[in-house]
């Protein structure tokens, strides 16, 4: 995957944690809320986010392995 295509699921991920915290208040604003569902969606976000550290670590990995010039 390239940097570009991995920024791209970076933001698509971002997203996706807004909306399922979104969901999460909804539920809760309910007079009985679905805490399996709230419980689902947590764990959702915790693996968005992990997603999030191994993308960015592999980008980040990417820059430091670039070529480098050698100046003479």
């Amino acid at each position: 995957m390239g940097k570009r295509r991995k920024r791209k699921s970076l933001m698509s991920l971002q997203l996706a944690i807004e909306d399922h915290e979104d969901k999460i208040a909804r539920e809760r604003t309910k007079s009985s809320p679905d805490e399996n569902l709230i419980i689902f969606w947590q764990k959702e976000i915790q693996n968005l986010e992990n997603r999030i550290v191994h993308i960015n670590r592999q980008l980040t990995k990417h820059q430091r392995s670039g070529r480098r010039r050698h100046e003479s």
